[in-house]
């Protein structure tokens, strides 16, 4: 998932403008495209791995209990 500025860019759907200049912005700033690359997996690791998904469902199971 983009979080927009933390990890990527958003452009709206169907507006090929706003696309285009989202890309520019990042062919144009490397260290920005690397932090939004290091910012993206670090969110991966705290949200989508599998212990993330462990711990969040044991929490939901012990509250469901």
């Amino acid at each position: 998932m983009v979080a927009e500025g933390e990890n990527g860019l958003l452009a709206q759907p169907g507006n090929p403008v706003l696309l285009s200049e989202a890309m520019k912005e990042l062919l144009e700033n490397p260290e920005k495209l690397k932090a939004f690359g290091q910012a993206s997996l670090q969110r991966q690791l705290e949200h989508f791995s599998l212990q993330s998904y462990i711990g969040n469902f044991s929490t939901l199971y012990r509250e469901i209990l």
